[in-house]
């Protein structure tokens, strides 16, 4: 099962996050099938830069029977991996005032963890403002809450655990109506 998550607060574009924005997106999980949580994101204005976990059993969303465990989970600037594949740099950043992303110069590199922007600093965004606050090994990058489905409400259980009851009431009246 997979999903894109896009910003429904403080959002430019369909897939950019600002500062302080946030998104939700709700799946309907096999707890059996979809055991665990993989996730990945760029981080711009890198063209290869990206946070994600490192194994698909990092995050159990489900335990081995079946029983939701859920969690919040955070990536801190420490957490951002180079892909190697493009060179950092102004030509062909992507979300940079004046670049495109189309232009970028390979690099044929390696993946590695990298989260100096300093390359960057200073410079303009389409959204309007300028990468003064570059992310540092503990700057909070995005945080991922999963939480349950909301339980079906009380009301339904007690509609639910009425109906042996009307049934016997049925069956009763029914006895009753025999002739004697």
């Amino acid at each position: 099962t997979s999903a894109t998550v896009t910003a429904a607060v403080n959002a430019f574009g369909p897939g950019i996050f600002l500062p302080g924005a946030k998104g939700s997106v709700t799946l309907d999980l096999d707890p059996v099938k979809n055991r665990y949580l993989s996730y990945f994101a760029m981080v711009v204005p890198s063209n290869d830069r990206f946070v994600g976990n490192d194994s698909a059993t990092e995050i159990e969303l489900f335990d081995a029977q079946g029983h939701f465990t859920g969690g919040t989970f955070v990536e801190n600037g420490s957490n951002i991996w180079d892909a190697g594949t493009e060179l950092d740099g102004t030509t062909g950043a992507a979300f940079l005032v004046g670049s495109n992303a189309a232009d970028s110069p390979a690099q044929n590199g390696t993946i590695q963890a990298n989260h100096d922007f300093a390359v960057y600093a200073g410079l303009g965004t389409p959204a309007g403002y300028n990468f003064t606050d570059l992310p540092g090994a503990n700057t909070p990058l995005l945080q991922i809450s999963a939480v349950s489905q909301v339980p079906v409400p009380a009301a339904a259980w007690l509609f639910g655990s009425v109906l042996p009851l009307f049934g016997w009431l049925r069956k009763r009246a029914a006895v009753s109506a025999l002739p004697a």
